[in-house]
């Protein structure tokens, strides 16, 4: 039993039997996706006997009846956008149609690392080296220039700019390297540090239970468990963090959430975050610290674990660095 036809199916047996004629007004007022997506249907449709189209859309089955039939295909698809759109528009479209469904190879590359893409480049042929800058944005594609050899990036800026002139075909075969070669071996789910995402989960529960667990596990993983604790970031840890970052920091913690996380850390820290603000806000964050008097371990502690968060997430938002640079790994500054 043959499966219903889709909506769309049954607009491109509509504009197929319409032809060029009578179909040039209905394809102007779609847009190219649209366009694509009838496109893709016709080419599937395969012959198709006049029962079928008039069983599909019966407002039409008087005029179709007369007809023997037609064949959907992707030329006959391609010939009909050609003839209805203006040259520049059907050429997009048709051009989108000849493509594999799914992301273009230049689509794809555009997700790989820019250290990914200079690495691959610096032993390929200058030609190849244009061929890709030319599809990236200017400022991926400087980035790129940069860490190539000098020799290599001047050979490729070179056939850049008569890359107009390059044949299709030469573009295509190349297009089919690349996606072997690059993109392939590239492509596929972002691997993760797994070390990572335990640190996080220890910066959020009791420091002490931390503690415990990370002990225990020393004696069995020493060094899955070192590289944990390296990786961990602690509320009493924000002593190493610049007064700059503090500030930042505190523009978006609230002061009573502050009041709270305070009320369970060290005299220095305490000291640390006021010497962060005006001598006013200092006060009234020690007045608000005293008027809350006793508070549950568990609250506090909930306090200090949503602060470090909010650090977490503007780290990973490059608005500030949690921690100094390691030694070794301090930062170029430019006068």
């Amino acid at each position: 039993m043959m499966r219903p036809a889709t909506g769309t199916e049954r607009a491109a047996l509509v504009l197929l039997a319409l032809g060029e004629g009578h179909g040039a007004p209905i394809w102007n007022e779609f847009d190219d996706g649209e366009i694509a997506q009838l496109g893709e249907a016709m080419a599937r449709l395969g012959t198709v006997d006049a029962t079928h189209v008039g069983a599909a859309l019966s407002v039409f089955s008087s005029e179709l009846s007369a007809m023997a039939g037609f064949i959907g295909t992707p030329s006959a698809a391609e010939q009909l956008i050609t003839k209805v759109l203006p040259e520049e528009r059907a050429l997009a479209v048709v051009e989108r149609l000849r493509r594999p469904a799914g992301p273009s190879p230049w689509e794809k590359l555009a997700g790989l690392d820019d250290a990914v893409i200079a690495e691959y480049l610096a032993n390929e042929h200058p030609q190849t080296t244009a061929l890709v800058l030319s599809k990236l944005p200017a400022n991926r594609a400087a980035t790129i220039i940069a860490a190539l050899p000098k020799e290599s990036a001047i050979a490729a800026l070179s056939r850049l700019a008569k890359l107009d002139d390059a044949d299709r075909h030469a573009i295509n075969s190349l297009e089919m390297v690349i996606a072997q070669n690059l993109i392939a071996p590239n492509s596929g789910p972002e691997k993760t540090d797994p070390t990572l995402r335990i640190a996080s989960i220890f910066d959020a529960i009791d420091q002490r239970q931390a503690d415990a667990l990370l002990e225990l596990w020393t004696e069995n993983e020493a060094d899955t468990a070192k590289r944990v604790r390296t990786l961990m970031f602690t509320f009493e840890d924000f002593l190493q963090t610049s007064p700059m970052a503090l500030q930042v920091l505190l523009r978006g913690v609230e002061r009573d959430l502050l009041a709270v996380a305070l009320k369970g850390a060290s005299d220095g820290l305490k000291i640390r975050f006021m010497d962060q603000m005006s001598a006013r806000a200092a006060r009234m964050l020690e007045d608000q610290m005293s008027a809350r008097g006793p508070m549950r371990r568990k609250d506090v502690l909930a306090a200090q674990a949503k602060i470090v968060a909010m650090g977490r997430e503007l780290e990973a938002a490059g608005e500030l660095t949690l921690r100094p640079p390691a030694e070794g790994e301090a930062e170029e500054m430019v006068e």
